[in-house]
C-alpha cells in the first residue's frame, strides 16, 4: 500500500500570537519586524508578511509565522509566555490543520481498513 505523506507546515499568524501572550498586537509587529531586521533574508522565510481583517472590516497587516518563527519570537519573551507558545505549538502539531488534511487523515484510516 502506498504511504500518503501530509507535509503541511505548521504556521500561527501574530494576531493569534499576540492573544496567546496577551501582548499588544502592535508589540508582537514591531518584535518581528526586529528580529526580521536582525536574522536579515531568513526573516522572510520564517516571518511571512500578511494581512487580516479587524473588528471594524479594515485590513491590517499581520505576519504568518512558521513553527521556527514563533520559535524565535517567543524567546524574547517571558518563561510563562515561552511555555504558553510551546504548549500551542503542540496542540497544533496533533490536531489537523485543514480541509486537506482531514481529507488525507481521512483516505489514509479508509485504506487501513
Amino acid at each position: 500500500m502506498k504511504e500518503l505523506s501530509l507535509n503541511v507546515e505548521l504556521t500561527m499568524s501574530s494576531v493569534e500570537l499576540a492573544e496567546l501572550t496577551g501582548k499588544k498586537h502592535s508589540h508582537v509587529m514591531r518584535d518581528i519586524k526586529d528580529e526580521i531586521s536582525k536574522i536579515d533574508e531568513e526573516g522572510l522565510s520564517i516571518f511571512g508578511p500578511s494581512s487580516y481583517v479587524n473588528s471594524q472590516n479594515k485590513k491590517q497587516p499581520c505576519y504568518n509565522l512558521t513553527k521556527d518563527g514563533i520559535m524565535q519570537i517567543a524567546m524574547r519573551y517571558d518563561a510563562k509566555v515561552r511555555r504558553k507558545v510551546i504548549k500551542r505549538i503542540n496542540e497544533l502539531e496533533n490536531k489537523p490543520q485543514n480541509r486537506q488534511q482531514l481529507l488525507a487523515l481521512a483516505v489514509i484510516e479508509a485504506n487501513n481498513y
